[in-house]
């Protein structure tokens, strides 16, 4: 089967090509790269999300969609894709964090990507994890990170640039990360696992979790997801929730934040100053300017 092109919000209007700098990478060394999706009645989206991984053109992806049991139009496109899809299922589950634990079991890549059925990769993105993973000394034991667009009706609204993870700034500051552009090494993927009892701060708590470990984190200075913001998209319908839950996970820490306040500008300081040093300055404070302006 072979799949049309159609630009994806982000996507060139032709088919990318493979990024130049993927020619001097070494084609035996390429880790391989397994994505986990969980999935559960996102038949409008999930369409879009296996196409932005077909169309990286990456020659060593593991694709792994875990899906809830959707009544949808979920399993009929699941089904159009499957020979680009290495294993997928739909059945009830116990929610989010269940379906990304069985992803996360299935999983064989050297490195393991997870995303939600209504975001997608941008073009290359693999490739330009794979040239950063491939310049750290223990890949299967490390963190990657980058930034991210920001979709809604079908076109980009706004990017979020991130820094050089840091544990106190996640704790402090608040969420300093984004699922969208995340990957982490096999040695991970199999000793780590997603709290099943949270439905809004597990990837809070998760990333949390493995840097208590001691897994160093390292920043890929480029896109490479999309958070498509809709109604139904949680962390919108369900903010003032997802807000506490955090919260409950950081006082299941010994964290209280309303006795280290002064902390949030320690750390706001220094992300101006980190993104200062990356380049990306003043990109970052025209993104946040213009959220700024779209408040009602």
């Amino acid at each position: 089967m072979s799949i049309e092109y159609k630009a994806l919000p982000g996507w060139p209007e032709q088919p990318p090509g493979i990024a130049s700098f993927a020619a001097d990478l070494p084609a035996s060394e390429l880790p391989r790269i397994s994505i986990v999706c969980p999935s559960f009645q996102q038949g409008a989206f999930i369409e879009d999300f296996i196409r932005s991984v077909v169309f990286q053109r990456y020659p060593n992806v593991e694709l792994v969609i875990i899906d809830g049991g959707s009544s949808d139009e979920t399993t009929e496109i699941l089904k159009k894709y499957s020979q680009f899809i290495d294993y997928w299922i739909s059945e009830p589950d116990e929610g989010q964090s269940d379906a990304l634990n069985k992803g996360l079991d299935i999983a064989t890549g050297d490195l393991v990507g997870w995303q939600n059925a209504d975001d997608f990769y941008l073009p290359n993105a693999f490739w330009h994890v794979a040239q950063r993973a491939l310049q750290v000394p223990a890949l299967s034991s490390s963190v990657f990170l980058g930034h991210i667009a920001v979709v809604e009706d079908s076109r980009v609204i706004g990017r979020k640039y991130f820094c050089r993870f840091s544990r106190d700034s996640l704790i402090y500051r608040g969420i300093n990360f984004a699922t969208q552009a995340l990957f982490f090494g096999h040695e991970i993927a199999k000793t780590h696992r997603i709290d099943r009892s949270l439905t809004y701060a597990m990837d809070g708590e998760f990333i949390l979790s493995i840097s208590r470990a001691g897994f160093p984190f390292y920043l890929v200075n480029k896109f490479l997801g999309a958070y498509r913001r809709h109604e139904d998209a949680k962390t919108i319908a369900h903010s003032e929730d997802s807000r506490a839950e955090w919260h409950s996970v950081l006082r299941r820490e010994g964290i209280e934040l309303k006795n280290h306040r002064w902390k949030k500008h320690v750390f706001t300081i220094r992300r101006l100053f980190e993104l200062a040093q990356s380049g990306n300055l003043v990109q970052a404070t025209v993104e946040k300017l213009s959220r700024t302006s779209r408040r009602p």
